[in-house]
């Protein structure tokens, strides 16, 4: 019997080893190509605000963020505007 308990516990051990790891190890990084090119465009020497509008309306529905990002935009705020787009939308 006792050897028994010992093995349950080994193994109780290891399950919740391997499930704290597992848990804390991030998940699975989403990659968006949407995103890197909108940032990209930002960077870039021929950004143009309208052309910059169109993008973001395919990438969201969300009306703030399409009047914020406008406005940052036409007032070319490019650093402001490339930390907004980062933080808003998931790497």
């Amino acid at each position: 019997m006792k050897n028994r308990s010992i093995i349950l516990l080994v193994f109780l051990v290891i399950i919740s080893l391997v499930l704290y790891f597992n848990n804390h190890q991030g998940g699975v990084e989403t990659y968006s190509l949407e995103k890197d090119e909108l940032l990209g465009y930002i960077t870039s020497n021929d950004f143009k605000p309208a052309e910059f509008d169109s993008m973001i309306s395919k990438m969201t529905q969300d009306d703030d963020v399409k009047l914020t990002t406008s406005i940052l935009a036409k007032e070319y705020k490019y650093d402001e505007l490339f930390e907004f787009v980062d933080n808003y939308f998931p790497s």
